[in-house]
């Protein structure tokens, strides 16, 4: 038996539940609840019935529903407050009627993924890139970096993309960047599960700067803040802050960085690109080589007759 007080209600396992008598099992009662597991993902529940839990030397009567679970029973949040139950972490046990009820935590190996969530209602016009504030639901990570990546149910049921990224969650408060792909309005609803962040071991490249900051109205939060100017936009930046204050400046140097394969490196490069791979298909014609004329091919016979 599992302890979370994650989960609202008491789950029993459909494997264990197969286990009883058909008697037992022909008193479930159809249910139309679904289940909503940590990931955002829905099942629906074979029904529910009461059965007798033994917890230490007593018998606790309780309402479970049955549903396709790895563990065998799930002691949920509503059993705990029926029976008036307390968690003593100090002890590792259950205190219920008096009783303290040994807990042992589970010796495998366990991965830490929290939820995020958007802060509010957000409305994401079509075709259209958008970086927004959301937060880490259950900070068991806080202090770590960790990676962000997208929930599945929640791009394939909008029908959104959203961008991996690698945070410090210092701060709970983490950006998310949506891209909106439909040819309409898209609506997320505030608390809605967006993407997971689980913490990472180690990062083998360290050479990194931060490329964003949640920008809020009581702070101005500036891009690229930890990257440096190049060397070939580094004048232009130096001529330009004379009359510009801090901020300003931070905002121009933010602005040089965001277009820096703009400027041209050397002398070399003037008048050149290689955005685009440029092709000229002949068909089966061979180039051919001539000589340069100053004057085309049509004036030569003027040119003679002259």
């Amino acid at each position: 038996m599992m302890l979370d007080t994650g989960a609202s209600v008491t789950i029993l396992s459909k494997k264990f539940f197969e286990t009883f008598d058909i008697s037992l099992r022909k008193g479930t009662i159809p249910v139309k609840q679904k289940l909503v597991s940590a990931t955002g993902d829905t099942a629906d529940f074979l029904g529910k019935m009461k059965i007798k839990i033994h917890l230490g030397k007593n018998m606790y009567e309780h309402e479970v529903l049955i549903a396709d679970i790895p563990s065998e029973e799930i002691l949920g949040i509503d059993f705990l407050e029926q029976k008036m139950c307390d968690i003593i972490l100090k002890e590792k046990c259950l205190r219920i009627n008096g009783e303290n009820v040994p807990c042992f935590k589970n010796k495998e190996t366990v991965s830490w993924v929290d939820r995020i969530t958007l802060f509010e209602d957000l409305v994401l016009p079509p075709s259209s890139e958008t970086i927004v504030s959301a937060y880490i639901l259950d900070s068991v990570i806080k202090g770590k970096t960790a990676i962000v990546e997208p929930s599945d149910h929640f791009t394939n049921t909008n029908g959104l993309l959203l961008a991996k990224l690698v945070v410090n969650t210092s701060n709970s408060k983490i950006p998310l960047k949506i891209l909106n792909m439909n040819d309409h309005e898209s609506v997320i609803h505030k608390d809605t599960v967006t993407a997971f962040i689980e913490p990472i071991a180690d990062i083998i490249e360290s050479d990194m700067c931060n490329v964003n900051k949640i920008v809020t109205d009581n702070e101005t939060g500036t891009r690229y803040k930890n990257c440096g100017l190049p060397e070939h936009i580094k004048p232009v930046f130096q001529t330009s802050i004379k009359e510009l204050n801090e901020q300003q400046q931070i905002e121009f140097k933010n602005l040089l960085i965001k277009h820096k394969d703009s400027f041209s490196k050397s002398s070399a490069d003037i008048g050149r690109t290689d955005l685009v791979d440029h092709t000229i298909n002949t068909g089966d014609a061979p180039p051919i080589r001539q000589r340069p004329r100053r004057i085309p091919l049509l004036k030569w016979k003027q040119l003679k007759l002259k």
